[in-house]
C-alpha cells in the first residue's frame, strides 16, 4: 500500500513539474527564435500553453527596438490570447474558437540616420537581399483563417 501511495504521489510531482516545465521552455525558445529571426531581444512575462485544453496565452511581450533609436521598446502587449481548434490545425486550416489582442503600444521610429526601426529586422534584410526574379520565387499558400470571436484592443501607435 505505502509503494502504491508513493507511486501515484510520484506522478503528480513529475506532471506538476512537467506542466510548469513545459512554459518555461517554450517562453525560453520563443525569446530566443525571435531573438534568431528578427536579430531584437524579447521579453515574455509569462507563456501558458494548454495541455488539456486548446490555448496559447502570452502576458506582458515587449519586442525592443536595436540600439540607436529614442525609443526602448518596439512593440509592447499586454496580452496574447489564443483558444485554437485542434482538429481545424490537424487538417491544415487555423480556427482560432477565441482570441484576445491587446496592443498597448507600436512604435515605428527613424533613427539619427534616417533608417526606420523596422528595416532593422533580419527578415526584412534579408528580402532586401534577395536578388531572384520575382518569375522565380515560389509564392506560399495561405491556409484557410477562421477566427469565431475577435476582441481588439489597440492603444498607441
Amino acid at each position: 500500500m505505502k509503494k502504491l501511495i508513493f507511486i501515484v504521489v510520484g506522478i503528480l510531482v513529475a506532471v506538476l513539474v512537467l506542466s510548469f516545465a513545459k512554459n518555461m521552455i517554450a517562453k525560453t525558445s520563443v525569446e530566443t527564435g525571435v531573438k534568431l529571426v528578427t536579430g531584437l531581444r524579447l521579453n515574455i512575462g509569462s507563456l501558458n500553453i494548454g495541455i488539456i485544453r486548446t490555448l496559447v496565452g502570452i502576458k506582458d511581450l515587449k519586442l525592443f527596438n536595436p540600439k540607436g533609436y529614442r525609443h526602448k521598446i518596439m512593440v509592447d502587449i499586454p496580452e496574447i490570447y489564443v483558444d485554437y481548434h485542434l482538429g481545424a490545425f490537424l487538417k491544415g486550416k487555423a480556427h482560432m474558437e477565441e482570441m484576445r489582442l491587446n496592443l498597448k503600444e507600436f512604435v515605428v521610429a527613424k533613427n539619427e540616420k534616417g533608417e526606420l526601426n523596422l528595416d532593422s529586422l533580419k527578415v526584412v534584410q534579408a528580402k532586401k537581399e534577395d536578388k531572384a526574379p520575382p518569375e522565380k520565387k515560389k509564392e506560399a499558400k495561405m491556409s484557410p483563417l477562421q477566427i469565431d470571436v475577435l476582441e481588439l484592443k489597440i492603444g498607441k501607435v
